[in-house]
């Protein structure tokens, strides 16, 4: 297994992300129009991908924010290759590079159907917190933070 520290307009990701944003569509239907507006980016956000001995099977990435802040971002593992702790690697990796470059917290949201993500970032130290714009005025929201 190999890490590696990418830009979000990597060839590599924009692939997962597509498979990503497939998934995501098929959960939230048209819902997922507006969620989709929230996940350009206008500048490349830094990204973790995860390669197994022949292909990446997984990325995150965060956007690094005001206040000593990042916001965890594209979180995303393809099928075949969940229940393998992966998710935990990423997710890990991000927190850790984001520590590095010395940022104190990070934040994060899901939606109210991703049972298992919420399920993971409440086991690695999450918690629950108020949902920030623009996701404060979007039902299907959940936020979460951790300190870093």
């Amino acid at each position: 297994m190999e890490l590696i520290k990418t830009q979000s307009n990597d060839k590599r990701m924009l692939v997962l992300i597509k498979q990503l944003n497939a998934e995501l569509r098929a959960n939230y239907g048209e819902e997922q129009d507006t969620y989709d507006t929230f996940n350009v980016f206008e500048t490349p956000i830094k990204t973790i991908l995860l390669k197994t001995e022949s292909e990446i099977v997984a990325c995150g990435a965060f956007k690094e924010l005001e206040g000593e802040k990042v916001e965890i971002k594209r979180m995303y593992v393809k099928q075949a290759f969940r229940r393998k702790g992966y998710s935990i690697t990423i997710l890990n990796a991000l927190e850790q590079w984001a520590a590095e470059l010395s940022y104190k917290q990070a934040i994060l949201e899901t939606g109210k159907q991703q049972k298992a993500a919420i399920s993971l970032y409440l086991k690695q130290g999450y918690r629950a917190i108020a949902c920030y714009p623009p996701y404060n005025k979007m039902p299907s929201s959940r936020c979460y933070a951790k300190q870093l």
